[in-house]
């Protein structure tokens, strides 16, 4: 007899595959979104585009670098995860007889899969993105 799902939730939970599966698009995400404001707020005054960041905004340019770093770490935490996930379901899926049912284990495999290529694919978009902000001049254009 098979054993329920349930009784292995510990061995691989729905917060990890959802981590795994949106963690790395998540963080892109709000890179993308959060380094926009950051890179384009400092360029206007009272609707004039200005040549150079304002004084008191100068900050902005060390956050979209931390912002950047962030993204990227979270996306490769994503890859660490869903890849730990991938590897319990597949021992779930071929360890002893009565573990987990073999569709449930095939899910949690696909899941886990996408996941991987998920956040192996933001964590690169991460990092591109990050390079832009941080290459290309902030007010000129």
């Amino acid at each position: 007899m098979n054993a329920s799902p349930q009784q292995h939730r510990h061995r691989i939970s729905l917060h990890e595959s959802f981590f795994g599966l949106f963690g790395g698009p998540l963080a892109w995400y709000l890179q993308l979104n959060a380094g926009y404001a950051l890179a384009s707020e400092p360029c206007f005054r009272d609707g004039i585009r200005l040549v150079t960041p304002t004084a008191p905004l100068q900050w902005t340019m060390p956050a979209m670098v931390l912002l950047t770093i962030a993204a990227f770490v979270v996306a490769l935490l994503s890859l660490l995860v869903s890849w730990r996930v991938l590897v319990r379901a597949k021992t779930e899926a071929h360890g002893e007889p009565g573990h987990v049912s073999e569709a449930a284990a095939e899910r949690v495999h696909f899941l886990a899969l996408w996941g991987v290529i998920l956040a192996a694919t933001f964590a690169s978009a991460s990092a591109i993105t990050g390079a832009i902000f941080i290459a290309l001049p902030r007010c000129a254009g």
